[in-house]
């Protein structure tokens, strides 16, 4: 089977068991422009020819997506460190701040609700709030892969996870979670996502994918089956129909999520960490039934220089010992990338594999 073929496969509950590498290098290609801290070797690569220079699988994601607030008033002033995004409505503002050093990311410093006196207008934002897409550029991003990877179409995050991240904060969102306000904000933003799923599913390729970064510190599975579990089922259920499936970024190992993940639709969770306790990412993926892909277990603090690269060497082949005979799992880097990531031990990683 082509390599193109066997990871869509792979990614979508079918292929081989034989064990498979495939890296997300998305976030921190994006963090090294961004810093100006692109290796000399991959300086002026677009993301693709990044993959190509390592002698990897190409693994993109599209986002053709915005927020547009149709009869509302937004301002966005910004300068190198500071960026205020100010929203009016008929309830008072709603702002949004961010802050940076010099050679470090944006960094949120404010966030727009903080407590229920903020709800009302948090409200009038929801019901206005939609995603405005844009396909353009799609068909040629899709060529320059080519049969060398995969192409993702990313979708908004979900509602309960832009609160707790963007909106309100995880220390906060509890406390206002019973408020009858946040069931209708909950609520206007899913009806936009459902509507960008439905569409997008149109588009060419097998697989979406969902930047919500579900962790088990934030997400319990009761709070997944509470606030996230029918998200997922609507887009999921919808995507069957055009013969799509859903992908979910994760942090962590998330043991706890990957059944509840699975009752819901979800084919592939994406950036699971080893496990660092309890049944491994083999023992777990045969207990699931192989029913749901477990795409990790490669911890990526592990291509820094700092770490020996008998640790980095001997953890890589415990990954594929264990997948090996897994056909939902497929291996690949969890964690925040180094920015001084060893790209010889990136390179080395397939062939440590096989090497099992």
């Amino acid at each position: 089977m082509a390599l193109r073929q066997e990871l869509r496969a792979r990614l979508t509950g079918g292929g081989g068991d034989d064990p498979i590498f495939l890296a997300d290098l998305t976030r921190w290609y994006q963090r090294m422009a961004l810093l100006g801290m692109m290796p000399p070797a991959l300086e002026g690569l677009a993301l693709p020819e990044v993959y190509r220079a390592l002698g990897l699988p190409i693994w993109m994601v599209a986002r053709l997506w915005s927020e547009s607030l149709p009869g509302m008033e937004v301002s966005l002033e910004e300068d190198e460190f500071q960026r205020t995004r100010r929203v009016e409505t008929a309830s008072g503002p709603l702002i949004w701040q961010w802050e940076r050093a010099p050679r470090t990311e944006w960094q949120q410093t404010h966030l727009p609700i903080a407590g229920p006196a903020d709800l009302p207008a948090a409200v009038l934002w929801a019901r206005a709030m939609r995603w405005e897409l844009d396909t353009t550029g799609l068909t040629e991003l899709d060529a320059s892969i080519g049969s060398d990877g995969l192409l993702a179409i990313e979708l908004p995050p979900r509602p309960i996870m832009r609160l707790g991240r963007e909106l309100i904060g995880w220390d906060r969102l509890e406390e206002l979670l019973e408020e009858p306000a946040m069931g209708m904000i909950l609520a206007a933003l899913d009806e936009p996502l459902q509507e960008a799923a439905t569409a997008l599913a149109q588009l060419a390729g097998s697989l979406q994918s969902s930047p919500d970064g579900l962790t088990s510190a934030t997400v319990t599975a009761p709070f997944f089956d509470r606030y996230l579990a029918p998200s997922y089922r609507s887009t999921t259920c919808e995507l069957r129909e055009y013969h799509k499936v859903l992908q979910v970024s994760v942090h962590g190992d998330c043991a706890d999520l990957a059944a509840p993940a699975l009752e819901a639709g979800i084919a592939t969770l994406a950036g699971v960490a080893p496990a660092e306790a309890g049944p491994s990412l083999g023992r777990r993926s045969a207990q699931l039934g192989e029913g749901i892909t477990l795409w990790g277990g490669i911890d990526g603090g592990w291509l820094s220089p700092t770490v020996p690269v008998t640790s980095f060497e001997d953890g890589v082949r415990r990954a594929a010992a264990d997948a090996a005979g897994h056909r939902g799992i497929v291996l690949g880097l969890a964690g925040t990338l180094p920015s001084d990531m060893d790209l010889d031990r990136l390179r080395a990683i397939p062939e440590l594999i096989r090497s099992i």
